[in-house]
């Protein structure tokens, strides 16, 4: 979540704070060495997010779509550590190298605010894909609750997130801050392509479960994605050994993830994927521009079942594993802040040693 411009794509949506997070926390004088490149938080970690001209250095970025090996991770990054033991058990690393999403350290440099009860909201933030062809407002006031746009300035939306008395959230990003601050959450999914390893990484490193409550789908594009992605063979939101009812399995998720993978890679999915792109660009985009893409009986069935939601108490990760995933935190951005002014020339020694 936390994230630098620096080559990497993390999600703008996902990702409402940045250089000014690290800034507060490193100091004014960050970054010392503008050749570094930092991988942290919503930065999913891949090949392509590797930077060939600069020093990577992860610090609680998690696993993405197409996740490098750990000696390519190894010989190309400095890993201070990785968000969660999903993540950690894809790369090979040891439990040592789990950190949790940076985002947890927000309320070491914006305080909480003092909102009387009263004024408190029942708050939902979307996922960033598909939020421009829905009018996420006009369903969040029939619910009677506060639509937040993930598009909102950094201190602005953690600032809404922090204030509220429950947060309804498909992004993962708004649970993490709500965590972070200790306020009540709900994990609410429209969409089929939810990054479901990526929840689970982050919530066994806080002591979280994830019971996602379903969603009717917004729109009648949103209905047609996610009859694509549930027949796809990258279901994310499908994904074995994920049930926290019944006790997550940490190897049946790695093994399920890996398996995904391999499919994706072949060529006919990437034909299939593409070709739904297309179609959805060039005609279903057009189509229900004109037929209308959220029909009346939509926007009630959404809103009624938000509005439930939003008597419900919600949850919190455990509070002793939180306070021992701050305290890893803590002490790696010790570690990452003594590098950070030596510019990282210890990482160059330690390199050098290893070699």
């Amino acid at each position: 979540m936390p994230s630098m411009d620096n080559g990497a794509k993390p999600n703008r949506a996902d990702s409402p704070v940045g250089a000014w997070f690290w800034s507060a926390l490193l100091g004014p004088m960050w970054p010392l060495n503008p050749e570094v490149c930092l991988l942290s938080g919503a930065q999913q970690l891949t090949r392509a997010g590797l930077s060939a001209n600069a020093l990577n250095v992860v610090f609680g970025a998690g696993i993405g779509a197409d996740p490098p090996t750990k000696e390519i991770l190894l010989q190309q990054a400095h890993v201070y550590g990785v968000r969660g033991p999903l993540s950690a058990q894809m790369l090979g690393l040891p439990a040592t190298k789990v950190l949790a999403d940076p985002a947890g350290l927000l309320p070491q440099i914006l305080p909480k605010p003092v909102i009387p009860s009263s004024r408190q909201s029942v708050v939902f933030v979307p996922s960033h894909r598909g939020r421009d062809s829905v009018n996420w407002q006009r369903i969040c006031q029939r619910a009677g609750i506060t639509h937040v746009d993930p598009g909102l300035t950094p201190t602005s939306f953690v600032h809404v997130i922090a204030g509220a008395r429950l947060v309804l959230a498909e992004s993962l990003q708004a649970v993490v801050i709500a965590d972070a601050y200790r306020v009540p959450w709900i994990p609410v999914w429209s969409r089929h392509d939810i990054h479901r390893f990526a929840w689970n990484d982050w919530a066994l490193s806080v002591g979280a479960d994830v019971l996602p409550e379903a969603l009717p789908p917004p729109s009648r594009l949103a209905r047609l994605d996610n009859l694509f992605t549930r027949f796809s063979v990258f279901n994310s939101r499908r994904l074995r050994g994920s049930d926290f009812n019944r006790g997550i399995d940490v190897q049946a998720c790695v093994a399920d993830f890996n398996r995904q993978l391999r499919l994706r890679r072949k060529p006919a999915y990437r034909v299939i994927r593409e070709g739904y792109r297309l179609l959805r660009r060039w005609v279903l985009r057009p189509l229900f521009a004109v037929l209308g893409n959220q029909p009346e009986g939509y926007t009630r069935r959404l809103s009624e079942r938000l509005e439930r939601l939003s008597q419900q108490p919600g949850y919190l990760s455990d509070q002793q594993t939180f306070e021992q995933s701050q305290q890893r935190l803590l002490m790696g951005l010790a570690v990452l802040k003594s590098s950070s002014r030596l510019g990282f020339k210890d990482i160059d020694v330690e390199r050098r040693h290893e070699a």
